[in-house]
């Protein structure tokens, strides 16, 4: 793996201190994101206690205010589309090729611009109008809207490339890299900063110059972060296409870098008009403000020694590995980085058993303040103690008895029904049939919601699930999350009210009507604790159903096992969650300084619990990658059981209350599917794909069914 030294960047220009409203122009900036549904609270979070912010203010100068707040205001969308692209939003670049077209096009037609895509509609609402208010000129708009169609034409390629469907040369590279740092952009928004005696003269060569600076500047700064996650960058096409050591290109690259400065510097140092003199001086703050905030933030050189070992850098949850395949990641965190600082994600990783079960034990759960409590309400997931416990002993006591009576015979006879669909098919889909549609019916039944309101059920839910695990704040997944609470909370209404005032034989009757210490749940907590467990509790219940189904047909033993010993069922869907985890992150947060497995983590931090990691952790499960249902006697209880070591469905005070229902449905589905298809196999030539950062399993379940 590559180590070598990178070189210190000179620019001969200082940086300036940032404007004193800086703090304020922030605040405002999420702000206004949030009113337009393209930054959710975790993204607002990050943002104000992160520097990137300080990148596009220092770009931005000594601009009047509410020129800044525009170009500030551009900045966080360009931030924020880049995301998405980097997360792979689009499928193909075609698309996003057609999304460069609607932006384009937005500026003249606003209605072309989906109320659906947030990134699109703030462009017609806001960018594109705010932006021609500069008073820029019609010429200068055009130049400007071209420079964000060439951006976001080189974000398309730069898809391509990632997808593997177009390599990239050198000789390409060079255009290729000036287009996709998107500077041409800041360097037209520079123009209307201030309001010039007289229109600025030519710059082109000089904003070419400072765009490769930057393009430089972040190559060698970001060439650790782009070697793990990847990416194109000249260095490594440089030591790839001439075969040179990894120093040897770093070098060469520094040479690129110190051409540009000197041609820049040539330019700067060219007598011209005033307006094009205050252009140039305000380039040079910017060109500043970005090659110096490159060399300072860890969100580029990890270690900030100046020094690059690949070696030495740990797995980021950003890292498209870890939806495809994380186990071989998790090991290299648990061997080398058991509580490491994840800069992309901002967020403290714990991959370790032991460390895991302390953190999810003795941490807050704050975080579910941004990742579930939009779309849900007040949930007893982010309450800490005092106010935890009396809120889960109003809620558990619905959890035993009648409950589980009615869930086994809701599950029986759902699953009665799904596998009678299946008869006489000579191949089917045991997700898309079966294991995705068995937990909600289920639920509904329980909660005595009708079934003919199922299809509604499914969007809602996949939106508010989809909301929880968007690590990337998709504007589209949180706008769309936000209307599910909407709609659910305008539902629940209706049927709260009704059990009110006539209750009925279940859960809903129920929860409305719990006493404890002489208290009942509010509307507001009911439908809070419904959506959870209705959206959440079905999402983890299905991914698992999938996991175990496809365990079953991996090992034809275990099967078999099981078909002649019901009494096993338990064991083995223990096993499937440990070996599979449905659920592979839990995330808490310090309240004070803590100390874990010998690192200091400071108060008020994130905390990234791996739970899919700790399952798979050879020092608490020997030979974790087997599927092993004879691990120990007491191995299935410990799972289930709150009071015990397992921590498949969390652990401490926020262990999951619908443990023992999925077990339910899982010993229900195992018996129905053996009894019906005893010969069951993989249809020729499938193999079941895993896909999840968060929540994980299989989406196709393709079987030969025997019949």
């Amino acid at each position: 793996m590559p180590t070598f030294r990178l070189p210190e960047l000179v620019f001969p220009f200082p940086r300036r201190e940032l404007r004193p409203e800086a703090e304020r122009l922030k605040i405002e900036t999420c702000e206004w994101g949030m009113r337009h549904n393209l930054i959710g609270p975790r993204g607002r979070d990050k943002l104000l206690s992160s520097d990137l912010f300080d990148y596009g203010i220092g770009v931005a100068g000594d601009a009047p205010y509410d020129r800044a707040a525009v170009f500030v205001r551009w900045f966080l969308w360009i931030f924020v589309v880049d995301d998405l692209v980097d997360a792979g939003s689009w499928e193909h670049s075609d698309s996003l090729e057609a999304f460069a077209r609607t932006a384009l096009a937005a500026r003249h037609a606003p209605e072309l611009a989906p109320n659906t895509d947030p990134t699109l509609r703030v462009l017609a609402e806001d960018l594109w109008p705010s932006t021609a208010r500069l008073d820029g000129g019609a010429e200068w708009l055009d130049t400007f809207a071209e420079s964000v169609s060439s951006w976001l034409l080189a974000e398309a390629k730069l898809d391509g490339i990632r997808r593997g469907q177009r390599p990239l040369r050198r000789s390409e590279y060079l255009e290729f890299r000036r287009l996709l740092s998107g500077m041409d952009m800041a360097w037209d928004l520079l123009v209307v900063m201030t309001e010039f005696v007289s229109p600025v003269g030519d710059v082109d060569k000089l904003t070419r110059c400072a765009s490769d600076i930057v393009s430089w500047t972040n190559d060698l700064c970001g060439i650790e972060r782009d070697l793990s996650f990847g990416e194109p960058n000249l260095v490594t096409l440089i030591k790839d296409e001439t075969a040179c050591s990894w120093q040897e290109a770093v070098d060469a690259v520094h040479d690129r870098y110190r051409r540009s400065v000197q041609e820049f510097q040539a330019e700067c140092a060219v007598p011209t008009d005033e307006a094009t003199a205050a252009y140039r001086r305000r380039l040079c703050d910017a060109v500043a403000t970005a090659v110096g905030w490159h060399q300072s933030s860890t969100r580029y050189l990890q270690a900030n020694t100046g020094t690059v070992d690949v070696e030495q850098t740990a797995p980021s949850l950003f890292w498209r590995q870890f939806d495809r395949d994380p186990y071989p990641l998790y090991a290299r965190l648990r061997d080398h980085f058991p509580v490491v600082w994840d800069e992309s994600m901002e967020t403290w990783l714990v991959s370790r058993y032991e460390d895991v079960r302390t953190a999810l034990t003795e941490l807050s759960s704050k975080p579910y303040e941004w990742q579930l409590a939009p779309v849900a309400g007040v949930t007893m997931l982010q309450l800490d103690e005092p106010e935890h416990l009396p809120n889960r002993k109003l809620v558990s006591g619905a959890f035993h008895g009648r409950t589980l009576d009615r869930w086994a015979e809701a599950t029986e006879r759902i699953v009665g029904l799904l596998v009678g669909r299946l008869h006489g098919k000579d191949q089917v889909d045991l997700f898309a049939d079966f294991c995705r549609e068995l937990p909600l019916r289920v639920m509904l039944v329980v909660f005595g919601i009708p079934e003919t309101d199922l299809a509604k059920w499914k969007t809602w839910t996949d939106a508010i699930t989809r909301y929880f695990g968007n690590y990337r704040q998709d504007p589209e997944l949180l706008q769309a999350g936000l209307r599910a609470r909407q709609a659910v909370s305008e539902y629940l209404d209706r049927h709260i009210a009704e059990r009110r005032r006539a209750p009925g034989d279940d859960l809903l009757s129920d929860v409305c009507g719990t006493v404890a210490d002489g208290e009942r749940l509010t509307d507001e907590m009911i439908k809070a604790f419904c959506t959870v467990l209705i959206a959440a509790g079905t999402e983890t219940a299905y991914k698992g159903l999938a996991s175990l189904v496809a365990n079953l047909l991996d090992h034809p033993d275990v099967a078999a096992a099981v078909a002649g010993d019901r009494d096993l069922a338990r064991q083995v869907w223990v096993e499937s969650i440990r070996k599979d985890s449905p659920v592979q992150l839990a995330n808490r947060y310090t309240v004070e300084d803590f100390e874990l497995a010998g690192t200091l983590i400071p108060a008020g931090a994130t905390v990234t619990c791996l739970l899919g990691s700790a399952n798979r952790d050879p020092s608490r499960y020997p030979l974790p990658e087997r599927f092993d249902i004879h691990r120990g006697t007491d191995a299935a209880d410990e799972v289930l059981d709150a009071a015990g070591p397992g921590i498949a469905f969390g652990a401490g005070r926020h262990t999951c209350l619908g443990a023992q229902l999925t077990h339910i449905e899982a010993r229900a589905a195992m018996s129905a599917l053996l009894d019906a298809m005893p010969r069951m196999r993989w249809a020729d030539g499938f193999r079941p794909a895993h896909s999840g950062r968060v929540l994980r399993g299989p989406r196709r379940l393709l079987v030969t069914t025997g019949w």
